[in-house]
């Protein structure tokens, strides 16, 4: 009867071991998936040239870094639409004190997009009035992004986020 009893104790054992190591297969397998899904879904919207960089945080080149909702820079086609905070020296008075020296809409000079070890790297050049900026994105196979703003008359300053599809509204 012992006997019985421990054999039937070692199935019920074997049995939710078993189980586990499947849920964690599957677990896996499910973040693999995700993974390649956001893989695709980036390479898509960089080759279409029309996605939005939705930021999180600003780092200004002094200071500390300060989190951000609702800024977005929009790529459709040659056109750029940047509307971020800017924090930081400038070099040259800007007349326009009201508003972002980032916050405008042009239409790109240069658009170059290349392939990176784990991911991709896009520069944008616009100008600006007398201004001459230049965008440079850094992004992760899955989506996140860096962006470096260099500004001929001001200090650089970078932003992180995402990297989205424009949904209109």
């Amino acid at each position: 009867m012992r006997n019985i009893f421990l054999i039937v104790i070692l199935m019920i054992a074997t049995l939710s071991l078993n189980a586990q190591d499947t849920i964690k297969k599957s677990r896996r397998e499910i973040k693999a998936e995700k993974e390649a899904l956001l893989k695709e879904q980036t390479k898509k919207l960089l080759d279409s040239k029309n996605y939005m960089f939705v930021t999180k945080k600003a780092n200004p080149s002094r200071g500390g870094t300060i989190d951000l909702t609702g800024y977005t820079v929009k790529i459709t086609g040659d056109t750029i639409v940047s509307f971020l905070p800017y924090y930081g020296r400038t070099y040259i008075a800007n007349l326009d004190n009201q508003k972002s020296p980032y916050d405008f809409t042009q239409v790109a000079e240069s658009y170059n997009l290349t392939k990176v070890k784990k991911g991709y790297k896009v520069e944008i050049n616009v100008k600006k009035e007398a201004e001459s900026i230049t965008y440079s994105f850094d992004i992760s196979d899955t989506g996140f992004a860096s962006l470096t703003a260099i500004s001929s008359s001001r200090q650089p300053i970078s932003y992180t986020g995402d990297i989205v599809e424009i949904r209109n509204r």
